[in-house]
């Protein structure tokens, strides 16, 4: 039985597991999933939950993305 030395939580589930396309998970990720009102919108401080499932095969592709628009903007903000 493996042994979990931290627990993580976030606020915003990106539901990455249903994401049909990776444009719609970036548009996704920067207005809301527009599901319904009740559903998520990433804001300044947000902690995104991301699976590594088969099924969310979008995942690591978006969180390269991400990672480099974030490097850049830090460089540009400096």
């Amino acid at each position: 039985m493996p042994c979990f030395q931290y627990a993580v939580s976030g606020d915003v589930s990106t539901n990455d597991y249903e994401q049909t396309s990776f444009q719609k998970y970036l548009h996704d990720l920067k207005y809301g999933s527009g599901k319904d009102d009740n559903d998520y919108k990433v804001t300044n401080g947000s902690v995104i939950v991301m699976h590594m499932l088969e099924n969310a095969k979008y995942t690591a592709q978006v969180d390269q993305y991400t990672a480099a628009y974030s490097r850049q903007r830090a460089k540009e903000s400096n």
